[in-house]
């Protein structure tokens, strides 16, 4: 009988900590858990027209991006949106959206063109271009590589109207990490303490038992 009601506790021991160490884990997996960031728009923005060029089929191309250009074309107008989202509780993906119009960006183009290329609506066409260091972004655009930058092509015509670039890179939650290790670890130590002090409290019953008999 003594023996069964050495089992039942060890087992009870057992449940218990597995019962902790679940609720630790759980703790450190919820407790960094990463916040929605709020967009922030960015007012006064421009892309800008900084070359052109014309094809031997004859089509023209404008070239726009934000980055800032010491004597461009033409700026028009657009609206840049930067923001977090989560995606899940260890990761976390950054946005950098690019909104303009096609129409306006045409009519830039259109006034800055030399008036030998014969431009038209019919022939042009809006580039727009993200250039970046950073291998891991990614983006609705075509992506090219040259010398050890990463180009970002998104190509519109006139009559697209809203024209938008939508870029954005994933990244780690390091303090959901660091507290899941911090569970982990905790759980660990709970378990192997209660494991330990029902083993020696074992060991003591059944040397109690022996100098009895």
């Amino acid at each position: 009988m003594r023996g069964k009601s050495e089992n039942a506790y060890l087992t009870r021991v057992r449940r218990i900590a597995a019962a902790c160490a679940l609720l630790l884990f759980l703790f450190a997996a919820c407790a960094f858990a990463p916040q929605g960031t709020a967009a922030a728009e960015e007012e006064g923005s421009f892309v800008y027209l900084y070359a052109m060029d014309k094809t031997e089929e004859g089509e023209v191309r404008a070239y726009f991006t934000t980055a800032q250009v010491e004597q461009p074309y033409a700026a028009v107008p657009c609206d840049i949106s930067v923001y977090v989202t989560e995606e899940g509780a260890f990761y976390y993906r950054s946005h950098y959206d690019v909104t303009f119009d096609s129409g306006e960006a045409a009519r830039a183009a259109l006034s800055a063109a030399p008036e030998e290329w014969g431009v038209t609506e019919d022939n042009l066409k809006i580039v727009f271009v993200y250039a970046t260091i950073y291998r891991t972004l990614d983006s609705n655009a075509e992506r090219s590589e040259a010398e050890g930058r990463y180009l970002h092509v998104l190509t519109a015509t006139p009559e697209d109207g809203e024209v938008v670039f939508a870029a954005g890179v994933r990244g780690a939650e390091y303090e959901s990490w660091y507290a899941l290790l911090v569970g982990v670890a905790a759980a660990i130590i709970v378990v192997a303490a209660v494991l330990y002090v029902a083993a020696r409290r074992a060991k003591c019953r059944k040397n109690q038992k022996r100098s009895i008999g």
